[in-house]
């Protein structure tokens, strides 16, 4: 296609613009928040006046659990005795539930520390919220992470609810024991008799020493939760699709446990630096107390939300959510999801019929073409993760050189992996350049084959993460059918390059949020978890790729080449 009206440079400006505008945002709320001082609100969360209980906690040592008849360590006695006196200085009078719990070949006398705070009158009969956390850690490290952080989290959002808070419904402090030996402690927590009946429980974990603080887990049928978390949270950091993504980690919390038992509720954690995870590096030393404020944030103003409801649903629909920026929660029921996923398919199947009317005989041939470009550039994302990330092992000399720095590695791989898959759709379309508009659009529909089968099966199976490809291939669905019906002359090119660019920042603002979750949850050690994304979020980018002349769609591939090539020799010396 050779548009009498090309697009300028200015055009070619303003499409990489927006869209690294959305890759600046993304960055922009990547890091958590500040801490707050000793000296903030008296109702506010400050993680520097939580900071003092880490501090102690981790002094102890490593506290494991004394497993099959071994006693436990000191410093598992200290950090016990330690937490109890804590919630009685809060005004709370903590007991113990001790009792034997085993898993498999694992069993240990667990002593899980229990405290309640009534409400007034009848409220006081209600559910209650409960806080957890655990005090016990691995042998190999203190454990300021995973979870003295938890705790000492729990302890300052006490203190808080204690200056503001509704208390239509009591409250329960549970700090369990034995997390770490296999869920031991929270094995017994039902059988408690404060917690029979549970409202809600939230729970505060930690993968690593770093990072924003995700909600990454609700219970099925609490929906309602969620909605008090977006409602009362100033820095959401949620996505349905994180929990799909967490269950193919080797990891369990307390709430998979007590979510067996019918409890409803949601799991906070932070997973940056997962090098540190279970080591002697998670100390106060290496603990990003940023993190621990958004974690403290986001509990603080969901059990405020959740304890000022003197009434809760007795079912819930489950839903589908994610954040846009840390800044706003976009949340809407599996019924909306499925909903949206039969509209994309049906603009889809018009536009079809639209091609078939105006194509004839070249409506199958258009299709196969962009089905097959999707494809190519999936396979062209792999082959470049398999070729970078061997690249910097032999260069290195490490089997994984990037577990303690993973940035520049998947920096490497993200820009080439746009770099490569950029300049072969240059060379298609070089090999079989569109002829018309309608052609064009036509390609693009068969790119979108596999997304609205995708949309379609995931929010039939997998509802959770049906978003990230019905919510895209619904605007570019959209964006096609009106370009099909309204911009088809060869003079319409800024119009059709307008539609593109709406199709590229949808799949930007939907996507980039996720590549960085993959990032954290799988750093640099799995390629194809950094490649894939990128490559299915190119492929809606054909259509604004084709648009421009040559000389301008060699750039951006030429200057991320160059960056990647960067980002190589930094992941290689900087190990």
């Amino acid at each position: 296609m050779t548009p009498t009206r090309s697009p300028s440079f200015l055009h070619y400006a303003l499409a990489l613009s927006v869209t690294g505008l959305v890759a600046l945002l993304v960055l922009i709320h990547h890091p958590p928040p500040r801490p707050k001082p000793v000296d903030c609100e008296a109702k506010q969360f400050s993680a520097e006046r939580a900071r003092a209980d880490i501090a102690s906690l981790t002094a102890f040592g490593p506290r494991p659990v004394g497993l099959n008849g071994q006693p436990h360590p000191e410093a598992h006695r200290q950090a016990r005795d330690f937490v109890m006196q804590r919630l009685r200085d809060l005004g709370l009078s903590p007991e113990l539930q001790i009792g034997p719990s085993c898993l498999r070949d694992r069993c240990a006398q667990v002593e899980n520390i229990i405290a309640r705070r009534a409400a007034a009158g009848l409220a006081d009969q209600r559910e209650p919220l409960v806080l957890l956390s655990h005090y016990d850690s691995v042998a190999r490290g203190p454990g300021a992470g995973d979870a003295a952080s938890g705790v000492a989290t729990i302890l300052e959002v006490l203190r808080a609810l204690e200056v503001q808070a509704i208390w239509q419904r009591p409250l329960v402090v549970v700090i369990d024991d034995g997390e770490e030996a296999g869920l031991l402690g929270a094995r017994l927590l039902p059988s408690h008799r404060w917690l029979s009946r549970v409202a809600a429980v939230l729970n505060h974990e930690a993968r690593g020493t770093g990072g924003q603080t995700a909600m990454f887990e609700a219970s099925r049928h609490s929906t309602w939760l969620v909605e008090a978390y977006a409602t009362s949270v100033e820095r959401p950091m949620a996505a349905s699709a994180i929990y799909p993504l967490y269950k193919l980690l080797p990891n369990d919390t307390d709430l998979t446990v007590l979510q067996a038992a019918g409890w409803r509720g949601l799991n906070f954690a932070f997973a940056e630096r997962a090098h540190q995870y279970h080591t002697a590096q998670d100390s106060l030393e290496f603990l990003d107390l940023g993190s621990v404020q958004h974690m403290g944030d986001q509990s603080l103003g969901t059990a405020r939300a959740v304890l000022a409801r003197s009434t809760l649903p007795s079912d819930d629909r489950d839903g589908v959510w994610f954040e846009l920026f840390t800044r706003h929660l976009v949340l809407y029921r599996t019924e909306t999801a499925a909903g949206l996923a039969i509209v994309q398919a049906t603009l889809w199947l018009l536009a079809i019929g639209l091609l078939i009317q105006r194509q004839r005989g070249q409506a199958l041939r258009l299709l196969l073409l962009g089905i097959g470009r999707f494809v190519l550039v999936i396979l062209v994302a792999a082959v470049v993760g398999a070729v970078v990330s061997k690249l910097i092992a032999s260069l290195s000399g490490g089997s994984r050189p990037w577990l303690s720095q993973p940035l520049p590695t998947w920096l490497a791989l993200s820009t080439l992996t746009v770099a490569v898959t950029s300049l072969f759709q240059l060379l298609a379309c070089r090999l079989s350049p569109p002829s018309s508009l309608d052609t064009l659009w036509g390609q693009s529909l068969g790119t979108l084959l596999p997304w609205t089968l995708a949309s379609l099966l995931c929010s039939l199976k997998q509802t959770d993460a049906s978003y990230l490809f019905t919510l895209p291939a619904l605007v570019a669905s959209l964006a096609i059918f009106v370009g099909m019906l309204r911009v088809r002359s060869e003079e319409q090119t800024t119009p059709a390059l307008a539609l593109a660019m709406l199709m590229m920042t949808a799949t930007t603002i939907i996507w980039l949020p996720m590549i960085r979750v993959l990032f954290v949850l799988a750093g640099a050690n799995l390629h194809f978890a950094v490649t894939i994304p990128w490559a299915v979020l190119i492929s809606l980018a054909d259509p604004l790729h084709r648009l421009f002349p040559m000389r301008l769609r060699v750039l951006m591939p030429t200057a991320l080449s160059m960056l990647g090539g960067t980002a190589i020799a930094v992941a290689v010396l900087g190990r």
